[in-house]
């Protein structure tokens, strides 16, 4: 399909889920069966989701409210997946909305209901965001390496320009060449889930080890490299490449090897 003809569909869906919205509250509403609740649940959680890849954040939280209207109680019990995703949703709509309030609630919720790790991670990179959003950027890293040492990545607090050098002498380096370039666009590897939010979140907190801990973002920055190349390659791998260039430049002097790593960021 076309951009236009995404765009209109997108519409149509909009407009058509607002319509059924309306009769929500109506004697017909509340005598929907199980099987219909289920799926206007499942409408407004596709809405609420269109609408925050829209930045629509105002409309998400409305659709995330009627998905909860329609969803009814004991939720998290009997519909664990579509509750969580509605509450990410409206994390995340009250992030974009700039009420920390709102992060809050709703993160809160489903840090107590949240069955494994990996379910907490979207809401809890979302109060890492306005944490820093609020001025405590040292309390948004904090919060990243402590998540980060739950999924086995575990981070020294302090650290100096020496342990940075003595990490990367201490092991060899890959070799960049065609052969790596080449091996990055052909690769089949699927990255292991804790490993992918591993390097979600090294990403996500890297602005702020910039300003405040820059040895920090140096060890990181290998990290993500070494898991990139272990594991599989994934969109934030481009950022690890880039800030290991960034240290191969600055730290050791070495503007032509920086460079190539810098290239390879872009073919990421």
């Amino acid at each position: 399909l076309s951009t236009c003809e995404h765009r209109l569909s997108h519409s149509i869906s909009f407009i058509a889920i607002d319509q059924i919205n309306k009769a929500k509250d109506t004697d017909s509403a509340s005598a929907l069966s199980p099987q219909l609740k289920e799926v206007m649940t499942s409408l407004n959680l596709s809405a609420a989701e269109l609408a925050l890849d829209f930045a629509d954040a105002s409309s998400a939280l409305s659709y995330v409210h009627n998905g909860f209207h329609f969803m009814g109680e004991n939720s998290w019990e009997v519909a664990y997946k579509p509750c969580l995703r509605l509450h990410e949703a409206a994390c995340l709509a009250s992030y974009l909305n700039a009420s920390p309030a709102g992060v809050s609630k709703y993160s809160g919720l489903i840090m107590e209901h949240a069955r494994v790790l990996e379910d907490k991670i979207k809401a809890s990179c979302v109060v890492i965001q306005t944490s820093a959003s609020n001025g405590d950027t040292e309390g948004a890293i904090n919060s990243g390496l402590d998540l980060l040492r739950q999924l086995g990545e575990v981070f020294p607090w302090n650290i100096s320009r020496d342990d940075v050098l003595l990490a990367f002498r201490s092991e060899k380096e890959h070799i960049v060449c065609n052969e790596t370039k080449s091996r990055i666009l052909n690769s089949t590897m699927q990255i292991d889930v804790k490993k992918k939010w591993s390097l979600k979140l090294m990403d996500l907190i890297a602005p702020y080890l910039f300003v405040l801990r820059p040895n920090l973002l140096s060890l990181i920055a290998k990290r993500m490299v070494d898991i990139s190349f272990q594991h599989g390659f994934v969109p934030e791998s481009a950022t690890g490449f880039f800030l290991h260039s960034y240290t191969l430049i600055n730290i050791f002097d070495n503007i032509e090897e920086g460079y190539r790593w810098e290239k390879l960021a872009l073919v990421i």
